[in-house]
């Protein structure tokens, strides 16, 4: 939505995440384009049970647990705890 304030002329600015492709394609249907200037970077942090002995995981494990690949910590290699 603040995407399109942007759009329609409600403001000049805004902080917001990247627009999308679909929005990015509707700014050129509607003759504007985007000026995009990062200032900073999301970061994941997570966080698990004291009693979890994992200690690190590889991005490629992140990745499949947030796909729904993995869905159990024995699959990355942790026994039952608890």
């Amino acid at each position: 939505m603040l995407h399109t304030q942007l759009m329609c002329g409600n403001c000049d600015v805004i902080f917001a995440g990247a627009p999308s492709d679909a929005q990015i394609q509707y700014a050129k249907e509607q003759g504007v384009e985007y000026e995009l200037t990062p200032i900073g970077y999301e970061a994941f942090v997570f966080f698990v049970n004291s009693k979890n002995p994992i200690d690190s995981i590889t991005v490629e494990q992140v990745q499949d647990i947030y796909s729904g690949k993995v869905k159990k910590w024995s699959e990355l290699g942790v026994s039952d705890f608890g």
